[in-house]
């Protein structure tokens, strides 16, 4: 592996991973398992980044941190500051106070890549579908791979220059790491809380990356051709038929899901990466490379970042209407503002670059997003001003308690305290069909 060629197919595999994403935020109900998009992303991206630093020890003799992180910084940056650029705007015009500080918070954590442990540490539920929410919850992910963009070359210069490191054992290593992420997934959940915890975090949910850059090493080692020609086309469409089941048949409170069913998703996803890169022919490797596939693969970044901000600003009660009606609105207006972006912000800066433009961009973004929310509320502290406010202006708080005997139990210990307006109707509330 001297050198790594285009490849339409990988694109391609971008389109089936962005694809069931779009449908599972838009609540269609065929793509319940449609999260699971983004970890064919992790896998990709794992393959992907230790493929080009492969390449790139063995032509250079060695890994060249800050020209690898400016090549991300310009495939990647654009995008993220106009969509903060966006939410900022949205906040400014649109949300309401309660909502300024939750984005100021996300946004700051977004620009430093540490979303998803933010999330962790404020409770906020990828799966909570009852709360008002965050236009920026879905960069959980970005900060997961920054991280990986991050310490994973590190981890590469430090093996390649030191230890000269065989491809053998990183991906003997990289697999035991896989390994590892899922059985703390598995440690750590409990089908009794929230999943966010085990979700969210980079140790828990590394195993894609890790499982994508064993894949990388194992195909980084020279090797013949295999037993059958036909075998890598196979492996795909049998990757192809598990990921899709998955996708229809579980949702994000499968329990079994966070106890190895991560692990298939990502094993599926792997063999359909093989079939995408191996020199032999296959229908598989053909489809994936049809054009109207390989462009949305290649705008797939910006449509992973404006969905969400869209559908949030579309929301039922803002337009008038939902269903499929409004799904079909949000996907159009995501690849509208996707196309645009690809083709008039972020393929730019690829081509031609922008001296110092990371620094200015986060400065002015962060500025910006500072500016938009400044009516921030403290919503703890609003909630306990209208609570004493209520009690010092009424001199008395009225409860009201329905349910049977139970919740006369409950409410009687508090007579002494609410005084005379403490009621109980028993005898109301029988269970219903006995």
């Amino acid at each position: 592996m001297q050198s790594f060629q285009y490849r339409p197919a990988l694109d391609g595999l971008r389109a089936l991973a962005i694809l069931p994403v779009l449908l599972y935020h838009a609540d269609a109900t065929f793509a319940t398992g449609g999260f699971l998009g983004v970890d064919l992303f992790f896998v990709l991206s794992g393959y992907l980044i230790t493929s080009l630093l492969v390449i790139e020890a063995r032509r250079e003799g060695a890994i060249f941190l800050r020209g690898f992180w400016l090549r991300r910084a310009r495939r990647l940056f654009p995008a993220l500051l106009v969509t903060l650029l966006l939410v900022s705007l949205y906040a400014a015009s649109l949300a309401s106070a309660n909502e300024l500080a939750r984005i100021r918070a996300d946004g700051i954590s977004t620009l430093g890549y540490v979303a998803n442990w933010w999330y962790i540490y404020g409770g906020e539920s990828y799966f909570d579908r009852f709360n008002s929410p965050s236009p920026l919850r879905h960069t959980w992910s970005l900060g997961i791979e920054e991280q990986w963009y991050i310490f994973w070359p590190i981890v590469l210069a430090m093996l390649f220059r030191r230890h000269n490191a065989g491809l053998t054992g990183l991906a003997l290593g990289s697999a035991i790491g896989a390994l590892f992420s899922l059985f703390l997934m598995a440690a750590i959940f409990d089908p009794e809380i929230d999943p966010a915890r085990v979700y969210y975090g980079t140790d828990t949910h590394a195993h894609g990356l890790l499982g994508g850059a064993a894949l990388a090493f194992v195909l980084a080692r020279p090797s013949g051709r295999w037993l059958s020609p036909l075998l890598p086309g196979a492996l795909g469409l049998v990757g192809a038929v598990v990921f899709f089941g998955l996708v229809i048949g579980v949702n994000d409170a499968t329990p079994w899901m966070y106890r190895g069913g991560f692990g298939l998703a990502a094993v599926a996803s792997a063999s359909m990466i093989l079939a995408c890169v191996r020199p032999e022919t296959s229908i598989f490797k053909a489809v994936l490379s049809l054009k109207p596939l390989v462009y949305i693969g290649r705008i797939s970044y910006g449509l992973y970042l404006y969905h969400w901000p869209i559908y949030v600003l579309l929301l039922p009660e803002r337009v008038g209407f939902e269903g499929a009606r409004l799904m079909l609105l949000c996907i159009v207006l995501t690849f509208a503002v996707a196309i645009v972006s690809f083709h008039c912000i972020e393929m730019p800066v690829r081509r031609r670059g922008v001296v110092g433009f990371r620094a200015l961009g986060v400065a002015v973004t962060a500025l910006v997003l500072v500016v938009a929310t400044r009516g921030a509320v403290d919503e703890s502290a609003r909630r306990t001003f209208v609570h004493a406010d209520a009690v010092q202006s009424e001199g008395k708080l009225k409860v009201l308690l329905i349910g049977d005997s139970v919740a006369g139990s409950i409410g009687n210990p508090f007579q002494p305290e609410w005084g005379r307006g403490c009621r109980s109707r028993p005898g109301i509330c029988g269970v219903v069909g006995s």
